[in-house]
């Protein structure tokens, strides 16, 4: 008879290292290798969801619904936002002490009307805000950006005005810090610059006739191109060197934002009242290249993650949606009892966190995933955690898996709301299907 005896000599390891386990990595030893990962991958998929706490903090503050909101490009923690009672707030996200204001960096009572429009400049050092309303009230503010914390009076620097009609949206141009665009009620898109009281240049937003513009948003890599929403249900691409418009096209219902992809420089979403969103390749705008649909209200405002593999949607039935941008179905849905009606949703430079505005006043931060911890991961802890993602993806297809992962609590209102379209459009499909059968064709 043959023995193998194992030696090990105690110089291999530190006396301060961890003690390493030693396996034999032979098939013949270890069997039902793949019972064993599915078990896995189902408690994991249970641990998800019951560690999923997508909630961060909440900013209070506002007296009415928060309308605008911009991050700064720079800096990642700090975010203004605009309500419908004038007033511009500068927060820094990395105090969560939302009740004592110790998060609070500025404010200030810039506007008589409601703020349609917020935006930073491409430096960080200028926010330009924007209210609409009569010639009178509607004013394009410019502010500095406070770099830190001051009890001095916060000001604006100069005030641009029109002659004629209301400001619609603001957007500054991403390569020129002193540039900015700005869309109007009466038709027209205006390009200004700091120094100079009047638009350097305007052109009309539609040939035919013209059409407020409700929503404005530069290319982040090609400067001269301008994505807007008209108030003709019209997603129209602009080149502010030519004032010609480029392409667009005809939405079924009002479109209210859009977003470009900042790594795939064709690619725009845009959010749509009929409850869905579209994902449009600008080479060829005949038709939408992705549908995104769940909602069951109107979706107000869309943003790209700055991977560019993920969107979320902020919408009238008071939830914050994120899809992947290759399928229609969302990955996961966040709300809260106090949550209203979603105005604006944003990404912070990171991709880690989601910053939604709401009707209610306040300013929420979400965790992009939300079993994702907050705090410093050991390099065992991240090793663990990445071979359990990797097993749910695995066998993400799974019934028992892909049921609990798809799992998703809604309030009473929302999944009676869901259930009501379901039914809705399987009667429509059912009429048009029996309509098809039933037409005699000449």
């Amino acid at each position: 008879m043959r023995v193998y005896c194992l030696t090990r000599s105690e110089r291999e390891l530190k006396e301060t290292a961890v003690a390493r386990t030693i396996r034999n990595l032979d098939p013949q030893l270890h069997p039902f290798e793949r019972a064993r990962e599915y078990k896995r991958a189902l408690n994991s998929a249970k641990i998800e969801r019951a560690l999923a706490r997508p909630l961060v903090a909440a900013y209070e503050g506002h007296a009415d619904g928060i309308y605008a909101m911009s991050v700064h490009p720079i800096r990642m923690a700090e975010v203004a936002t605009a309500s419908g009672d004038g007033e511009v707030r500068i927060w820094r996200l990395s105090q969560r002490s939302a009740g004592s204001g110790e998060s609070l960096v500025q404010s200030r009572l810039g506007h008589a009307a409601p703020v349609c429009g917020l935006t930073a400049t491409c430096d960080g050092r200028f926010l330009l805000s924007a209210s609409q309303g009569d010639a009178v009230q509607s004013v394009v503010q410019l502010w500095r950006w406070p770099v830190a914390d001051g009890a001095s009076t916060w000001t604006p620097l100069c005030s641009y005005r029109r002659l004629r009609g209301g400001f619609g949206d603001v957007s500054a141009s991403p390569s020129q810090g002193a540039v900015f665009t700005t869309g109007s009620e009466d038709g027209l898109i205006e390009v200004w610059d700091f120094h100079r009281s009047e638009p350097l240049t305007r052109f009309v937003s539609h040939a035919e006739l013209p059409v407020a513009v409700r929503r404005l948003h530069y290319h982040p890599s090609e400067p001269a191109l301008l994505g807007a929403c008209l108030a003709s249900r019209e997603l129209a691409v602009y080149d502010t060197r030519e004032k010609t418009m480029l392409t667009r096209y005809r939405l079924p219902m009002q479109c209210n934002d859009l977003s470009w992809n900042p790594m795939r420089p064709f690619q725009l979403a845009v959010a749509c009242d009929n409850h869905d969103a579209y994902l449009f390749d600008i080479r060829r705008m005949d038709r939408p290249q992705q549908l995104y649909h769940g909602h069951v209200g109107p979706v107000l405002s869309i943003c790209f993650a700055p991977t560019g593999h993920e969107l979320c949607t902020g919408s009238y039935d008071n939830t914050v949606r994120i899809f992947d941008c290759r399928e229609s179905k969302s990955r996961d849905v966040y709300f809260t009892k106090r949550m209203q009606h979603v105005f604006r949703v944003r990404y912070t430079s990171d991709a880690r966190f989601i910053l939604s505005a709401s009707d209610d006043g306040d300013l929420r931060v979400w965790k992009t995933n939300a079993a994702e911890p907050l705090r410093q991961l050991l390099v065992r802890e991240k090793r663990s955690l990445q071979y359990a993602q990797k097993l749910r993806e695995r066998h993400r297809y799974l019934p028992p898996v892909r049921r609990i992962l798809h799992s998703r609590f809604l309030p009473r209102y929302l999944h009676n709301a869901t259930l009501q379209k379901r039914e809705e459009l399987k009667s429509r499909q059912r009429k048009e299907t029996r309509r098809r059968l039933h037409t005699r064709r000449r």
